[in-house]
């Protein structure tokens, strides 16, 4: 009877052990939130820093603090190892310089992230001077004379398996064989100069004189306005493609879809 009441026992406790481990490991094993920028590791100090943002971008000595976006994320119990990619998730949060680190838009708020091992000043100021491009999909939203307004998107196409796979993304929801996935409706303003190039397709041959569409390339931002202004609302349907560097738009490009 007694060797009964130790097996029992011993059952309800091997029961307990199980399940304080299933909910403590995963606490554990749970990494800081942290996002790959420049070839190294910052980690989230949780500290909101949005007026400190607001502050430094009137006075920044920098043309513009924007570094780019979350492009990629692996899971919160990993570490991220390639450029713009975290382990939390948030894929197209803007990232910007701020202090001796960076600060990532989450959720309307501007986090600041610090590196993950402390950094020489003279290391701190080559990244800082860095070039930074990337190429980034967003609908137009407005278009002054410069600076363009947009809803920044992310493009999938049917390449991206583990995307289409993770957002349960059906055949019939990409047709042309892409898909626009847009988490949020969050603007955002990228500046640009007299080199911003502008290429977008001449439907009606308003640009060019042609009979047909044909693409049109113009570093004339008031051509580029007129061009927008022929959509609906001045607000085309479809994203246009960014190549941003450092903050500023190095070109923008129109791709025809079906």
């Amino acid at each position: 009877m007694n060797k009964k009441k130790i097996t029992a026992g011993i059952g309800v406790i091997s029961v307990v052990i199980i399940v304080v481990i299933a909910v403590l490991f995963p606490a554990l094993t749970k990494k800081q939130q942290m996002v790959f920028v420049s070839g190294r590791l910052f980690v989230s100090t949780n500290q909101d820093v949005s007026e400190m943002v607001l502050q430094e971008a009137e006075v920044s000595e920098y043309d513009s603090p924007y570094i780019g976006i979350i492009e990629s994320a692996v899971s919160r119990t990993k570490e991220p190892g390639v450029e713009f990619q975290s382990n939390f998730g948030c894929i197209g949060s803007g990232i910007i310089f701020n202090g001796n680190g960076i600060a990532v838009n989450l959720n309307g708020q501007w986090i600041q992230f610090v590196p993950k091992e402390p950094a020489d000043l003279n290391s701190i100021i080559q990244s800082e001077q860095a070039v930074y491009e990337e190429d980034v999909a967003a609908f137009i939203k407005n278009v002054l004379a410069d600076n363009i307004t947009v809803d920044i998107v992310e493009y999938i196409t049917d390449t991206n398996k583990e995307r289409i796979k993770e957002l349960k993304i059906t055949e019939e929801d990409m047709p042309d064989g892409c898909y626009i996935f847009n988490s949020d409706e969050e603007v955002t303003i990228w500046k640009c100069n007299a080199e911003t190039v502008y290429t977008f397709i001449d439907w009606n041959g308003d640009f060019t004189g042609a009979e047909s569409p044909e693409e049109y390339t113009t570093t004339d931002i008031e051509e580029f306005q007129k061009y927008i202004e022929t959509y609906d609302n001045g607000e085309p349907k479809m994203p246009f493609f960014f190549i941003i560097e450092n903050g500023y738009i190095k070109q923008i490009i129109e791709k025809p879809f079906a």
